[in-house]
């Protein structure tokens, strides 16, 4: 074959195939691979938007934990969510910091309210203290126990404050009654000792010293106890009979002094004198003892005999 011939073989075989070609259409697109750049945006929109609804669902549980008041709990969850949170939008992130100071707020609330209930506690157990000892008499240790309540007092509820008044009221109550029983105490102490003193002095013939010390305690007797006031009536009733007594003795001893100048004035037959003092003697022996009285009525009836002889007769012995 000639060069020639083998061109137009060639041409013919092409023209064929072309147009078998078009009968089939258009040949496939090529596999055309894309950047790897915007794959790698892809997958970390995706991986963003996937860890910000992880985070919301997460958040959300948080909230529902602090609204139960499980703060232990919710603050575990919200600092594993703090830990990732440089990742999240910032929009997310301001809602986990606001998650935040709602949690510390929580806290600082529950805190508050357990220490408030501690106090409350505490103040209630010093309170029973206080009225076991206002109970027990011992004033002086309630008292300190008191004042202690009273100056936390104030931070406590009112109805607490209300009881804590109640107890000072009533320590003071006690405190007045102890003092006015000890005024008491020390009072029947006196009388009794003064009694005593009144009691020797009657025994030593003191009559006066003793009267001036019964008098004095006779002014204060309304106050004693109705024993101590009868003991003190019974005094005065030995001191006056010790006065009438002494008394008795004295006029007595004059008594007789006048007696035996009126039987020496009959002795001498001076009967005029020894009258005049007989009757002097007669006009109180009433009040003089029965011994005395019968001396007194055997001078009279000497003198009577003397003057019924003028004088000459023997003196009648007189009694005792």
């Amino acid at each position: 074959m000639s060069r020639a011939a083998a061109i137009l073989a060639l041409l013919v075989g092409g023209a064929v195939l072309i147009g078998c070609g078009k009968d089939e259409g258009p040949p496939p697109e090529p596999n055309v691979a894309k950047p790897p750049k915007e794959d790698a945006n892809a997958a970390a929109a995706k991986a963003a938007a996937a860890a910000a609804k992880e985070a919301q669902a997460a958040l959300a549980e948080v909230l529902a934990l602090i609204k139960d008041g499980k703060l232990d709990e919710a603050d575990a969850k919200l600092k594993a969510l703090e830990a990732t949170s440089a990742t999240l939008p910032a929009d997310m992130q301001g809602q986990i910091k606001a998650a935040r100071t709602s949690l510390d707020a929580a806290k600082a609330a529950k805190a508050a309210d357990a220490a408030k209930a501690a106090a409350l506690q505490d103040a209630q157990t010093s309170l029973q203290k206080v009225l076991a000892l206002i109970k027990e008499g011992k004033l002086d240790e309630a008292d300190a126990e008191l004042k202690a309540l009273e100056a936390k007092s104030g931070s406590l509820p009112e109805a607490m404050q209300g009881q804590i008044k109640a107890a000072r009221t009533s320590l003071d109550a006690a405190k007045a009654a102890k003092a006015a029983d000890a005024a008491k105490a020390a009072a029947l102490q006196g009388a009794q000792t003064s009694l005593q003193k009144v009691l020797a002095l009657i025994k030593e013939g003191k009559l006066d010293e003793a009267d001036a010390e019964l008098k004095a305690l006779e002014a204060k007797s309304g106050s004693l106890p109705e024993a101590m006031q009868g003991q003190i009536k019974a005094a005065r009733t030995s001191l006056d009979a010790a006065k009438a007594a002494k008394k008795a003795a004295a006029a007595n001893q004059e008594a007789e002094s006048l007696l035996a100048r009126i039987l020496a004035l009959i002795k001498e037959a001076k009967l005029a004198d020894a009258e005049k003092l007989l009757k002097t003697l007669e006009e109180k022996s009433g009040s003089l003892s029965p011994e005395m009285q019968a001396k007194i009525k055997a001078a009279r009836t000497t003198l009577t005999a003397k003057k019924a002889v003028g004088g000459g007769i023997k003196l009648l012995s007189l009694p005792g």
